[in-house]
């Protein structure tokens, strides 16, 4: 998008090598002041280069990903407190809960 700039907030490689996410915030800049475009996940296969898909993330950009083990679920936490875990293949968020502070 022209005068949009981008950035990505974090990445993570699965174990098998198969699949890269990615966490991106587009944002336009006017002065001191930013205005998010969109903050999005994104699931890459690697073989092809392909999307496997993308999501939107209307509230908080996602500052850490991580694989499960085996690989079947990606987990995302934000600066909201909330883990995200989405299923790999489909992009079906599975499960969301709060950071539990100690």
């Amino acid at each position: 998008m022209e005068g949009v700039a981008e950035h990505v907030r974090a990445i993570s490689l699965s174990s098998d090598g198969k699949w890269l996410a990615s966490s991106e915030v587009g944002f336009t800049q006017s002065g001191n002041e930013f205005q998010y475009v969109y903050k999005r996940v994104k699931i890459w296969d690697l073989k092809t280069g392909a999307i496997v898909f993308s999501l939107d993330q209307p509230k908080l950009e996602i500052n850490g990903l991580a694989f499960t083990p085996d690989n079947r679920l990606l987990a995302g936490a934000g600066a909201d407190g909330i883990i995200k875990l989405w299923n790999v293949k489909s992009g079906q968020l599975e499960r969301s809960f709060p950071v539990q502070n100690r």
